[in-house]
């Protein structure tokens, strides 16, 4: 097998960079939520208040 150097500061980076996309994805997953919640209901009378 061959051996991969892996330094410290690298695998602390990589998590770092890894934590971001986790992060930014739940940001993405939020939003979509909030949309589809708000087409759900755009025919109620909260909807209608919300987006007339």
């Amino acid at each position: 097998m061959a051996q991969i150097k892996a330094n410290k500061r690298t695998l602390i980076r990589w998590k770092v960079y890894i934590d971001r996309a986790r992060m930014y994805i739940g940001y993405v997953q939020f939003l979509m939520i909030g949309f589809v919640f708000l087409e759900a209901y755009k025919d109620t009378t909260i909807g209608r208040v919300i987006f007339e």
